[in-house]
Formats: C-alpha cells, sequence, structure tokens
C-alpha cells in the first residue's frame, strides 16, 4: 500500500532571493541602489518645504508627486553623468521608468479631480487608493522580479500540489491580488458607464442603478470563473464546493440570499428610491401611529432610513421592504392630509364653527388651497360637540409642526369669538343623610 504526501517546493523562492543577494552584493548595484535611496530622501525633504504649481492643476502637486518629480530630476541627471562615463547605470534607469509613471499617475488623477464634480471626485479618490496604487505596487514588484531574477521561475514553477492539480505563486496571486483588482477593475468600469449613460431622471434613476449593479456583478462572475479557468482547478473539485455553498446558502444564508434579490427587485420597480418619505410603523415595535423616516440609501442588502423624531439612521433589511405592507407620502405625489380634532360647548353655533375654522386654517401659508381644508362636524361627545378639520400640505416631514400651528390658530379663533372649549364635566349626586352611626364593637376594635 503505497501513500502520497504533499510536498511543498520552495526551491523558486529560494533561488529568486539567492540572486537578489548575490545581485545586491555587486558594488555597482549596491551604489545604484544608494542613489535611488538618497534622490528619494533628498525628494521627501525638499517637498516638505516647497510647493510646485501648475496653473492647469489648480491646486500645488501633492507632496508624494513632488517628492518623485525632484527625485526623478536628481536621477535624471545621475543617469547622464553615468552614461558620460559608461558607468552601469541600469537600475537607476529602470528607477526613472517607476517615478515617471508615478509622476504621470498622480497628475492625471489630481488634473481629472479639479476638472469633474466633488461626488465623481470622491469617487475617483476611492478608486486611485483602491486599485492603481496597489495595481501601480504590482507592476513596482513585477519590475523587481524581471530586475534580479527569472519572473517565469518564480511564478510559474509549482509549489505545491492540492487536489490533484499543481499550483505556483502565480496561482496564488491570481486568486488573491489577481481577484481584488479585477473586483475594483469591475466597479469602476461600471462606475464610468453609470457617468456616460446613467439616467439623471429621479424616475429612472434607481432603474438604472439596478441595470449598473447587476453589470458590475456579471463582470465579477465572469472575471472569477476566468480566474478558475486559468489556473485549472479541476471541476469535479469545484462541484464540490459550489455544492457545500449550496447547503450554506439552504441553511445560513437564505438570509442574504433573500435580501440580495429583493434589494434588486425594489431597485428595478423603483418602489422604494432615496428621498421617499414614509411611515415605519409597521416595522417599529413602538406602537406609535406615526413613524415618519426619508429614505437615504438602497442598497442590495438593505434600506437606509433617518427617522425623522430623534434624527438617528436605521437600516431595515430588504426582505422587509419587499414582504411588508409601507406606507409612503412620496410615491406619486408629496401631498398628505393631516387632521385636527377640536370640541366646543354644546351652547355653540356649530355653523359658525365650520365657517371660522375653515377660513383661518385655509388663510395657514403651507396649507393648500386645493385641495380645500374642510372642518366637518362629526359626532355629540360627553361634553361638546366634536368637530375636526382636515387640511392638506406639500411638505410631508413638516406634518406635526403645520398641525400644531393649525391647533394654535384654532384655539386663538376660538377665544378670540367667545366660543368655549369645555372640559369633561361630571354631576355627583349624594343622599340627603349619611348614616354615620357606628356599633359599640367597632368602635372598641378601633380604639
Amino acid at each position: 500500500m503505497t501513500t502520497t504526501t504533499t510536498q511543498i517546493n520552495l526551491a523558486p523562492i529560494t533561488q529568486f532571493f539567492n540572486e537578489l543577494w548575490h545581485a545586491g552584493s555587486r558594488p555597482a548595484v549596491s551604489i545604484q541602489f544608494l542613489i535611488i535611496i538618497i534622490s528619494l530622501s533628498f525628494g521627501l525633504i525638499i517637498s516638505s518645504k516647497v510647493r510646485i504649481n501648475f496653473k492647469r492643476l489648480r491646486a500645488p502637486i501633492k507632496p508624494r508627486a513632488t517628492a518623485a518629480s525632484i527625485a526623478f530630476i536628481a536621477l535624471a541627471i545621475i543617469y547622464t553623468i553615468m552614461e558620460v562615463l559608461h558607468w552601469p547605470n541600469g537600475l537607476i534607469q529602470h528607477a526613472l521608468a517607476i517615478f515617471l509613471t508615478y509622476i504621470v499617475l498622480n497628475v492625471l488623477f489630481q488634473s481629472l479631480t479639479y476638472s469633474i464634480s466633488k461626488d465623481k471626485a470622491a469617487k475617483l479618490n476611492q478608486y486611485k487608493r483602491r486599485l492603481f496604487m496597489p495595481a501601480f505596487i504590482g507592476y513596482l514588484l513585477f519590475i523587481v522580479v524581471q530586475i534580479f531574477g527569472d519572473p517565469s521561475s518564480l511564478l510559474v514553477e509549482p509549489i505545491i500540489q492540492l487536489f490533484g492539480a499543481p499550483f505556483n505563486i502565480g496561482d496564488v496571486l491570481l486568486m488573491t491580488v489577481g481577484l481584488y483588482l479585477w473586483v475594483n477593475l469591475s466597479s469602476f468600469m461600471t462606475q464610468i458607464l453609470e457617468w456616460f449613460f446613467g439616467s439623471h431622471k429621479t424616475e429612472n434613476r434607481e432603474i438604472s442603478k439596478a441595470i449598473f449593479i447587476l453589470i458590475r456583478y456579471g463582470l465579477v462572475g465572469f472575471g472569477i470563473f476566468v480566474i478558475i479557468g486559468t489556473i485549472g482547478i479541476n471541476p469535479t473539485v469545484f462541484g464540490l464546493i459550489t455544492g457545500g455553498l449550496s447547503v450554506g446558502i439552504g441553511l445560513g444564508l437564505k438570509e442574504i440570499i433573500s435580501n440580495f434579490v429583493s434589494g434588486i427587485w425594489l431597485l428595478m420597480e423603483g418602489s422604494t428610491k432615496p428621498g421617499d418619505v414614509i411611515n415605519l410603523n409597521l416595522l417599529d415595535s413602538s406602537g406609535e401611529a406615526f413613524q415618519i423616516a426619508e429614505v437615504t440609501d438602497c442598497g442590495l442588502r438593505a434600506v437606509t432610513v433617518t427617522n425623522q423624531s430623534d434624527h438617528c439612521e436605521r437600516i431595515i433589511p430588504n426582505n422587509l421592504f419587499f414582504t411588508n405592507q409601507i406606507t409612503t407620502y412620496t410615491k406619486n405625489h408629496n401631498i398628505i392630509a393631516r387632521k385636527s380634532y377640536f370640541g366646543v360647548s354644546y351652547g355653540s353655533d356649530p355653523n359658525q364653527v365650520i365657517h371660522l375654522i375653515t377660513e383661518v386654517v385655509t388663510s395657514h401659508p403651507e396649507v393648500l388651497a386645493n385641495p380645500a381644508p374642510s372642518t366637518v362636524f362629526v359626532a355629540y361627545g360627553d361634553s361638546s360637540l366634536d368637530f375636526y378639520v382636515k387640511f392638506f400640505i406639500q411638505d410631508v416631514k413638516g406634518g406635526i409642526r403645520v398641525t400644531s400651528d393649525v391647533n394654535l390658530m384654532i384655539w386663538k379663533t376660538l377665544k378670540d369669538n367667545s366660543i368655549e372649549i369645555p372640559f369633561p364635566q361630571r354631576t355627583l349626586h349624594v343622599p340627603d343623610s349619611i348614616d354615620l352611626r357606628y356599633n359599640d364593637s367597632e368602635q372598641d376594635s378601633s380604639s
């Protein structure tokens, strides 16, 4: 009976570091490396005290780009001298190319940042940090490997056998760094498409957002399959992994999948979008009739709303919006009806009350004339004639404030016209005589 063991082949890594050590020990390479370090240090010192301005950039060049520019100039002068003297300068030549690439990248991004809006500039800076600078660092490391070693030997030679398939450092980098860069590149490409072809109309913005989200996830999925195909993972092993993931989705990830699908549907349908004002009474356990909140963001997992009462933010899973009844005040219009209840004494004239209250509520600057306010005599109460006035406003978030104003106006109008606002009254009937006599035994026990 034979057994197989998985062995790790570290020979490519060991060979690269040996070549790097031997190259660094040569005087010509050490001198060039020292010159690069000194030039970069000199650039960092000068950039901390000097700002380089270009009118087209509308702002000083950033310190790192300034340091790279100064180091580039210093290295260019040294390279020219070494070229004239026929001294070895290959490492400095590569350093010049790297510094030039870094300078061009920073200047390009800075010029683009000041030529677009602030929101787009913030997005562009995010992709600079998440995509372009990591890609530049990867390019720098590849140049180092190319100078001091053999990339094909380091990256392509297998180092381990997993599931019957050889894996090398290139495969590991492709599965980690490559996947990270591809995810961010997919987001960046989708963002560019959205900037150029996205809808700016409110009614189509969420549908457009849903389409571009699907494009982004489609690109990410395509990249994953390409990476898997490039690495050459055994289809049987991939089937086992996907089978395990399907079980996990069925047991523990069903809520995540449900929120994801609900988010896509809500975005495409446009039933909930940023700026909508909704009532969270069915999603809140406080029991309050009005939990007015404004939708601030619609994502693939949850909807973010800002509660008007305390200005707190709540993150609500999408499936709750998809499966529950949500009251919205801004779906097709921003008009909302409000009611103020009040009562007057039985000696008052109901017709006069209706005329006075309707007229004074109509005079409020935020109450709409169409639909017009209306005062209704609703019931004969225990102590009062009960009315309510119904009025319409367009500022949904100002409903409580306007209702307070209307209540104050109603109180002042009734007071000015000597119309009493009654309070509940009760009549207590007391018998003519009350027997306060106690028997002797009760008096003794009490004493």
